[in-house]
């Protein structure tokens, strides 16, 4: 998507009319590809980071939101939720945003540590480092993928993204072949 011209130009015109221009989890980069993060500061999930770095020339902080001027960037998916409740801080004050909050309940208690690549086990670290490699392979160099399988799934069971024209790794199941976009993943 971030070589997508027709949607780069419309995130650069409904930037020109917002007061606020988003993003959540990888959608930093679809904002540093229009060129609108030159300069101001971000953040993307964890993953990312190296890539908005390499690709746009943009180093990323490690926070869960980061506001600069009129453009907000979320860590991640869960990020998005804080960076939300920031900007409705922002526009309505803070106790409309505890009211906000106290209607959806809004009050994390994750049930084991991690979340974060300094706070979780380095080997779980790793594995979704090379799930995520695997992926993003398919999406940098098409060619490398596997081609020609009758795969049994339209979209990687792990992840949801397409798998019907090319695969990185197959696993044959009840007489089924299912094809994954990542050559691994352990749990």
């Amino acid at each position: 998507m971030t070589k997508d011209t027709t949607l780069l130009t419309w995130i650069r015109n409904i930037d020109k009319r917002s007061k606020y221009t988003t993003s959540v989890c990888t959608g930093a980069w679809l904002l540093a590809a229009t060129g609108l993060l030159k300069n101001q500061q971000a953040t993307t999930h964890w993953y990312g980071k190296s890539l908005l770095k390499d690709e746009f020339g943009i180093s990323s902080q490690n926070k869960r939101y980061v506001k600069s001027g009129k453009y907000w960037t979320s860590a991640g998916v869960s990020a998005g939720i804080d960076m939300s409740l920031a900007v409705i801080k922002d526009i309505m004050g803070e106790k409309y945003t505890q009211m906000v909050m106290l209607d959806l309940e809004y009050d994390p208690q994750p049930p084991v540590k991690g979340g974060r690549t300094d706070n979780t086990d380095p080997f779980v670290v790793k594995d979704m480092k090379e799930m995520y490699d695997g992926g993003m392979e398919a999406v940098l160099h098409p060619q490398s993928m596997k081609t020609g399988y009758a795969i049994d799934n339209k979209a990687d069971p792990v992840c949801q993204m397409a798998v019907a024209s090319s695969v990185r790794d197959t696993v044959h199941y009840k007489g089924n072949i299912y094809g994954f976009c990542s050559g691994s993943f352990q749990v």
